[in-house]
Formats: structure tokens, sequence, C-alpha cells
């Protein structure tokens, strides 16, 4: 089926492909769950041990207890980008420039801007940054959608990425 989004988290390997989702246990590679998928899946996320999140081009977010759907909302563009926020919480990003935020499949706030995501991260469940093709970088708070911080680079960003790069222990 091909994979075109991966998510790894819980002791899972979740991979979207066409019209496809596979889970797979990160101990011994073996087969946790297999579902299908209404289109090509373009992004995935991984809530907790139980439940994740999968976005495809049919412009649906459908949200899974393993491989049985329990919601599913409609968006108005080619889901890209999906982020964990909290258990039943998560970001979505569009093809078309919107971003916001649902829990389970109630939307709390969505925006939308001229450019292209290119890279979607939330930080800690309280704050979303978001990476812009235009070279924007915005940190939004995940409950109301309001601007933290905004910055500008003078390229695009490629990619939001959280580790502990000094190893000291914490994430920056």
């Amino acid at each position: 089926d091909g994979l075109s989004s991966l998510s790894v988290a819980y002791n899972k390997i979740l991979i979207g492909g066409n019209c496809s989702v596979l889970a797979l246990n990160a101990n011994d590679g073996s087969e946790a769950y297999w579902t299908v998928a209404g289109d090509e899946v373009r992004a995935v996320a991984l809530l907790n041990a139980k439940y994740s999140v999968i976005g495809s081009n049919d412009q649906a977010i459908r949200l899974l207890r393993y491989e049985d759907p329990v919601a599913q909302v409609t968006e108005t563009d080619q889901v890209i980008a999906l982020t964990r926020i909290a258990d039943q919480s998560y970001a979505f990003g569009l093809a078309n420039g919107t971003i916001g935020v649902y829990k389970a499949s109630s939307r709390l706030w969505r925006i939308k801007s001229k450019h292209t995501l290119n890279s979607l991260l939330s930080v800690q469940g309280k704050t979303l940054a978001s990476g812009w093709s235009d070279g924007s970088l915005s940190v939004r708070d995940v409950g109301t959608g309001a601007v933290m911080w905004r910055s500008h680079m003078d390229y695009s960003i490629a990619a939001l990425v959280l580790a502990d790069f000094a190893g000291k222990g914490t994430s920056q």
C-alpha cells in the first residue's frame, strides 16, 4: 500500500498508506491491527495506547480506537498534518492553510492562512507551533487559538522538532 505518513509512540508504529492504516508493535514488528481508510492517508497521530487519529485526501479526520472508527469529521480540504495534544485532543492542518484543534469530534477553533503549512507541533499539550512556507513561525494557545508568539525566518520552515538536544532530560 505504500507509506505516506508515520507516527511512533506508545510502543506502536502507525503507518498511513493508500486507503489503509497499519499499526505495528514497536518491540518486535508484529502487526497490532490494520484497517481500511476512505482515501490516501496523509497524516497519522497516536493519541494514547488505544486511540489514534488519521487524516486523508477525502478531507476526513477519523478518530480510531485501535482499528475501529469512533468518530469522523469532514474538513474543507485535504488533511496534511495531525499532532497529538492530549488523550483525545489533536491539532490538524489542511492543504489550504487552515489549522485548528479538535477534542474528539468537537472543533475548538480553527484559523486560515494564505500560506502553505509545512509543520505542526504540540508542545506539552499547551501550545501549538506551526511552521509555514513563507518562513512564518507561530505559537498558539491550544485552547483558544490565540497567538502567543510569532516570528519570521528568511526561508521556508521545513520542519519543527521537539527533542532533548542538550542531553539534560528536557525537550527544547
